[in-house]
């Protein structure tokens, strides 16, 4: 009589005579083992004695007129405790000729024993009765293969891969699209590409589109455009693979990153010639590379076209083409094209209100800006940090600082905290603008708040902090932010040389200079000329004259270490 002994985590069941096990049962009992999350909670599923004793045929106990008797004396029929959950494993004794028979679930990866091997799969499928075309376990690889795909374990893909072609099991392509998926995410594109050669002649899958879009998309997401386009033109002439409307999509972006505008405008006009129409996205991606070539009108005729050939436009259409009119500066155009997207039955959304907020803060217009703010709100958009930020950098250019605040204000109302960028960008207007201790205040703010400033806030701070006359207060600040860190740069230097020469204190601003060499900082040009002209002017020049052979020596180097590489 056959026994078989399954042990998990957190439960264990011995010995159990039976003569087979249903499919039904191998694979729920496999699918458990497959997914090492499950045995962390109670199963759904009755492990008892008589739930088993029912699936592999046996009568159940106590059942009327067909109650099992066990002998105390035949140990060979001893059935163990099933443990409670989360307790140790019960250990029982079986016979030393079962065990040869015996097949051991190991502990789950992801949990605290188990392990799933591939050799149990060989165990249990050796056993199975086939099934049509396909082998009682092939779904079972196929899940095995979605778990090491998901967690980029190659190596036991690979082992994998090498079982199945032992026993000569079906392969299917969408096992190899999860395996060209992992390949995306862990930027493996050329291992993308070799499994893709191997499919025909190795493991004989017919490869398809999908296959082929699927290990494109991996190379365009990688960077690798000139290796993606020599992929495309390799399998389209040489493989026998018919491109789809996804296989131009990504072509038509790939030319476009690398600004070969008009032979992707050449692409899209062949797709019908390969049966493929157009679709939103193809319009949009070419939109795009048209209004960053500064081609806008074609890009708009683009538009126009679009609509003639049946293809209704999203916002995602109009928002390209009123961002590439906004960085030109045509807010005119961009206007009309809002009022336009009501027409076509287009709502604009948040993306469009933000690149339209931008671009008036780029012209200068705050209050259209701030006026459109408040017309996002009331449309229920939320605005991001970066739209606030906008608006406020905007006040500050302009030296408003004061209003930034008040806009600061609404955006902590509105449950928003601001970054650290939107301080320091406060921070440095209002000093320029002759309020410290507003400055001040917003700084205390800021790291009440939890806000950890980075260098470009340390460095508006020791800027405000000279320009007020403080530069001692602003080498502690300076001191402050190398123990949080944060390493100063050559303008967080210069900033504080220029504050020492503003209170005719040019030994502090030369032993800064000589620190900021010691720790290892490159002094560059801007440096060099605060230190000669904070020196002219305070009447050393022996020492600026130094400074001068100095940055010229230091010039001379650099230009032959150039030249040399």
């Amino acid at each position: 009589m056959l026994f078989y002994s399954f042990r998990t985590k957190q439960f264990t069941s011995k010995l159990i005579p039976c003569k087979s096990f249903s499919n039904f049962t191998i694979n729920r009992v496999f699918s458990a083992l497959s997914n090492p999350s499950h045995t962390d909670q109670e199963p759904e599923i009755d492990y008892s004695i008589s739930t088993l004793k029912t699936e592999m045929g046996l009568p159940k106990l106590s059942s009327c007129g067909t109650e099992m008797e066990i002998p105390i004396s035949d140990n060979s029929m001893k059935i163990a405790p099933i443990p409670k959950f989360n307790s140790c494993v019960t250990e029982v004794e079986e016979p030393l000729s079962d065990k040869s028979f015996k097949v051991t679930l190991k502990p789950n990866l992801g949990s605290c024993e188990t392990e799933v091997e591939v050799p149990i799969s060989d165990k249990l499928f050796k056993e199975a009765p086939k099934l049509g075309s396909f082998k009682l376990g092939d779904s079972t690889f196929y899940s095995l293969i979605e778990k090491y795909a998901n967690s980029e374990d190659f190596t036991s893909l690979e082992k994998v891969f090498g079982r199945m072609k032992c026993e000569k099991r079906v392969f299917i392509e969408k096992s190899f699209i999860l395996v060209f998926r992992a390949y995306g995410k862990a930027r493996l594109p050329e291992k993308a590409v070799e499994l893709f050669e191997r499919m025909v002649d190795e493991f004989q899958c017919k490869r398809t589109v999908k296959s082929f879009n699927s290990v494109l998309n991996v190379i365009v997401q990688t960077g690798l455009y000139h290796r993606a386009l020599d992929f495309y033109a390799d399998v389209v002439n040489n493989r026998n693979i018919m491109p789809n409307v996804l296989s131009f999509n990504l072509v038509i972006k790939t030319m476009c990153k690398l600004r070969m505008v008009d032979r992707a405008m050449e692409v899209f006009r062949e797709m019908p010639t390969w049966k493929c129409e157009p679709d939103v996205y193809t319009y949009c991606t070419l939109m795009d590379g048209l209004c960053k070539d500064d081609r806008i009108d074609e890009a708009v005729i683009l538009l126009d076209e679009m609509q003639v050939e049946g293809c209704l436009p999203v916002p995602v259409t109009f928002n390209v083409l009123i961002n590439g009119l906004c960085r030109k500066g045509d807010l005119a155009r961009a206007a009309k094209l809002v009022d336009n997207m009501f027409l076509k039955g287009c709502v604009p959304n948040d993306v469009t209100y933000n690149t339209l907020i931008h671009g008036l803060c780029l012209k200068g217009k705050l209050e259209k800006a701030v006026s459109l703010l408040d017309r996002m709100v009331s449309n229920k958009y939320i605005p991001t940090d970066i739209t606030y930020g906008t608006i406020i950098n905007g006040f500050v250019k302009q030296r408003r600082a004061t209003d930034g605040v008040q806009i600061l204000l609404a955006m902590q109302e509105k449950g928003h905290l601001a970054n650290e960028y939107v301080y320091s960008a406060l921070v440095s207007g209002l000093f320029k603008e002759g309020k410290p201790e507003e400055a001040l205040k917003i700084w205390k703010e800021m790291i009440e708040k939890g806000v950890k400033p980075n260098i470009v806030a340390y460095s508006a701070f020791i800027d405000g902090l000279c320009r007020e006359g403080k530069p001692d207060e602003a080498k502690e600040i300076l001191s402050e932010m190398n123990k949080m860190g944060c390493t100063p740069n050559a303008y967080t230097y210069c900033s504080l040389m220029k504050g020492y020469f503003k209170t005719s204190d040019s030994n502090k601003a030369i032993l800064l200079w000589k620190d900021m060499a010691t720790s290892g900082i490159t002094c560059n040009e801007i440096c060099y000329s605060v230190l000669i002209h904070g020196l002219c002017q305070d009447g050393k020049l022996k020492e600026a004259m130094m400074v001068w052979k100095h940055m010229l020596v230091t010039a001379f180097a650099m230009l032959v270490l150039w030249t040399r590489d």
